[in-house]
Order: structure tokens, then sequence, then C-alpha cells
């Protein structure tokens, strides 16, 4: 199968824009009987294929790969084969057995799959990534362990779990973890894989490009903690006026308050004696005063005689 992309904007070999892409896919081997498997081409050439067929057999799915790179003039950029390029080499897979949740409870299928995804190096130079999982052994590049389940010695979880992403995705930062990188001196490549039980389907997706995966700075170094020191012991101060001990005292017991006394009923008030009603008294008779001297007695008549006058002249009014 041969699969060519063209209207390339991100491709470049240094200062020469790669303007078409023409690789060709051959099946050397493959697990099933039919003959056949199942590719499903990428539009993207840097995501490349996914290629599957059944697991009838022990044999590999092996499929080899021809890069030719052009520039604008339909010229084949030979150079790019020259020691000059490098490509990522990613998503490594190596797993034995399929880890399944079911009703929130890990298990396991497949015990006998030994799942392991192949490059094959050629004349090509293999560059090992720090930390990765990844090297070469007798010209192919691949994680000798599992590198899939932290249960069997993986440093990381291949899938997700829960919150925490898995490394086999290129957004994750622990992506190296499955990578590996070539210098090309030839544009061949063979990919492989291998090892699942019969009756479960032998899948592989490769990509082809330069995004190599390197291990994330880790920012900044953590300050270690301090050693702690032991505590001082407690001193006692000594003054002119007293010794102050740093050892606790006991609290003073506090008084148990007296019952207060129970209040005396008051004694009942004597009732006063109802005063007497008073005598009335009786009415003096008038009394003429008593005679006494001449001018007394004139002032009498003279006093008797207004009082005629004034009964008079009342009168003669009121006629």
């Amino acid at each position: 199968m041969t699969v060519t992309s063209t209207n390339l904007s991100n491709s470049r070999f240094k200062d020469t824009p790669i303007a078409k892409i023409v690789r060709e896919f051959t099946v050397t081997s493959a697990p099933g009987n039919s003959g056949k498997i199942i590719a499903n081409v990428y539009r993207d050439p840097a995501k490349t294929i996914v290629v599957g067929d059944s697991t009838d057999s022990a044999n590999p799915l092996t499929i080899k790969v021809v890069d030719h790179y052009y520039d604008a003039a339909g010229n084949e950029v030979q150079a790019v084969y020259n020691g000059n390029s490098i490509i990522a080499v990613n998503s490594l897979n190596h797993y034995n057995g399929i880890r399944y949740t079911e009703n929130g409870e890990t298990k396991w299928a497949w015990d006998d799959t030994k799942h392991i995804e192949k490059m094959s190096v050629g004349s090509n130079k293999f560059i090992p990534i720090p930390g990765s999982s990844v090297s070469e052994q007798n010209g192919e590049i691949y994680s000798v362990n599992d590198n899939q389940y932290l249960e069997h010695g993986s440093k990381f979880n291949g899938n997700d779990m829960g919150n925490v992403k898995g490394w086999d995705d290129e957004t994750a930062p622990n992506f190296y973890w499955g990578s590996g990188a070539l210098r090309l001196y030839d544009n061949h490549y063979t990919f492989s894989v291998q090892g699942n039980s019969v009756g479960l389907n032998t899948v592989y997706w490769f990509a082809i490009n330069t995004n190599i995966a390197f291990p994330q700075p880790p920012g900044v170094e953590p300050v270690k903690p301090s050693e702690p020191t032991e505590p001082e012991a407690p001193s006692v101060t000594v003054n002119q006026y007293a010794i102050i001990s740093a050892l606790p005292v006991e609290p003073a017991t506090p008084e148990v308050p007296t019952t207060p006394e129970v209040p005396k009923t008051p004694e009942v008030p004597v009732t006063p004696e109802i005063p007497t009603t008073p005598e009335i008294p009786t009415t003096p008779a008038p009394q003429l005063p008593n005679t006494g001297t001449a001018d007394s007695l004139l002032s009498v008549a003279t006093a008797f005689l207004l009082s005629g006058f004034g009964v008079l002249g009342f009168k003669k009014k009121e006629d």
C-alpha cells in the first residue's frame, strides 16, 4: 500500500520545505489466517497508521515502511537520510496480561499475553532517551520489561487511572517512558508487534514524526527541611524575692461558698387602735362686747347708724 501526503504546511528539512511525502507499507508477516490485515491511515502523516489483525497464531504482525520526501519542485530530498535527521520512536508498549475494572474491582484477563511492540534499527542509529524504558536489543528497539502496569513493575501506568494521566499520551509529561529516537542513514523502517494470546486481536499504532519525547524539567528542587532540635529543658529563675519554678503548680481548691441564711418570716404588724370620734364642739352664744368707755359707746352708735343708712339706701334703690 502506498500513501501520498501533499499540501503540507509544517514539514521541512533545514531550510527546504517538504511539499510531499510518499510512504510505502508492506505486510511481511501477520498472526491471522486470512492473509489480510486492517489498516487505518491518518490524513496527518505525523500520526501515520494503525494496523490490526486477528490472532490465530504466534506469528508477529510486521510492517516494512519506505519513506520518500520531496521538495516543491518534485525533487527527492536525499539529504534527509545522510545522518542529518532524527525521528521519534514513541509509544512502544510492552504489557503482560490485560487489566480491567469491574464494579470498582481491578481484575486481569489474558494472562498468557506478552504483547511487545518493536522497531528495527537497520542502518540507522538508535538514540536512547534518559529515563525511558526503551532500549536497543540485538538491532531492535523495545522495552524489555512490562512498561504498562505499575503492578508488573512499570514506573508509570500506560493508561489513565482515575485522575492520573497514563504515559501513553502525547500530552503526558512522562510520554518519554515508552520512547526513543533514531538518527536516519536510510529511509527504511520495520515495525512489528507480537505476543498476544490466541483469540485476542493484535493492534499496533505507530507514528513517524519528529515529536521526540524528553523528561520534563522537575522545576525548583524543594528545600530540605531542617533537622528538628531537642527542646530546651525548663529552667529555674532565682531572684531576691522568689523562686519561680517551671514545674506546674497545682491550682488552689476554691472555697465552697457558704449557704446563705434563710430570711426570717416578717412579724405580722399590730393593728392600730381605731381613734375615738372627737366630740363636736358646742357653738358659743354670741356675746356683746363689754361696754367700756364713752368712746366705745360712741363707736358702736355710729356703726349702728351707718348700718341703718345702708339698709335704707338699698331698699330705696330697689323701689
